[in-house]
């Protein structure tokens, strides 16, 4: 099992970060037979909200064998949506309730979000649906209106350092302060990532840590330079292709090369009116988690031609 799911929390209390998240969600569980039938997370990738909509499965009264997970990413039509509905019909088969938490909501045809309103309008007492969104303004506003919506954030860096610290200790290793600061830098925020590059850390003998950590930054390289090629003047593609299989030959990761393409975009616009950014931004906005490296292949492969 990855450090990230032995890790994940499965309370509350476990939960770090969103101080301000967990206490409103927990007033509106009591009493719980007031509690909202649809519930809505919204927040950047890796940052918990899936973990979220678990533990509030639980607070609902959800046994495990009636908890349906949806990622709509893969499933997002209309046949998704009245299999629920047909499904929803059906009592719980342990506990009070059933529960659907469906990820990436936003990527919900129009269609499907127009079947998915009317039971969203007339919820049966023992079903509730939790739904994971990285953009809910994708979302139809009256599909909105009928979500109790809560931001979900990144971790501060001083969360995220308690949080590693945490997991090198139980695994009983120690980790120099300068590998958690570049995890933290690296990870930005996104308590998933952080956890994946510190079990890589931790998987590696402790003399060589620096030296491995050393190779992530080359990696940091070879994908701002990329940016560099794509950023500025009139890219060729048999430029740029060579340099994404190199990225690829290293298994550097597409949200990796994502997220650095989006940094460096978002630093564009904030210096001026730039096209070229916005259109990186467009390319770059969906997860690469299902895609992989074709994702990243095709959206330099767009930038370039102007597609």
């Amino acid at each position: 099992m990855s450090l990230y799911l032995e890790y994940r929390p499965n309370t509350f209390e476990e939960v770090k970060g969103n101080e301000r998240t967990i206490p409103a969600i927990r007033k509106l569980l009591d009493p719980i037979n007031k509690a909202p039938h649809t519930w809505m997370f919204s927040g950047p990738t890796g940052c918990g909200k899936t973990t979220l909509a678990r533990i509030l499965a639980k607070e609902l009264g959800c046994d495990a064998v009636d908890l349906n997970e949806v990622n709509s990413a893969n499933f997002r039509g209309v046949d998704m949506v009245r299999d629920v509905i047909y499904k929803s019909q059906f009592m719980p088969t342990n506990g009070v309730a059933k529960v659907w938490i469906i990820d990436e909501v936003h990527m919900l045809t129009t269609i499907a979000q127009n079947a998915f309103l009317k039971i969203l309008e007339d919820t049966p007492d023992h079903i509730y649906f939790i739904l994971c969104t990285t953009d809910s303004q994708k979302l139809a506003k009256p599909f909105r209106d009928r979500c109790q919506t809560f931001k979900v954030e990144a971790l501060k860096p001083k969360e995220m350092l308690r949080v590693l610290r945490m997991i090198a200790r139980k695994e009983e290793s120690i980790v120099e302060n300068s590998i958690l600061e570049y995890i933290i830098k690296k990870a930005d925020g996104i308590v998933r990532d952080a956890i994946q590059i510190l079990e890589q850390v931790l998987a590696t003998d402790e003399d060589k840590r620096l030296e491995a950590i050393e190779n992530y930054r080359t990696e940091e390289v070879k994908i701002e330079n990329l940016c560099v090629k794509l950023f500025y003047g009139k890219p060729d593609w048999m430029d740029i292709a060579p340099m994404l299989k190199e990225l690829k030959g290293d298994s550097t990761e597409p949200e990796t090369i994502r997220r650095v393409f989006l940094g460096w975009a978002q630093s564009e616009l904030f210096k001026k009116d730039s096209r070229r950014a916005a259109a990186i931004m467009e390319a770059f906005e969906e997860p690469m988690y299902d895609i992989l490296f074709p994702g990243v292949t095709l959206a330099c492969y767009r930038i370039v031609k102007g597609t």
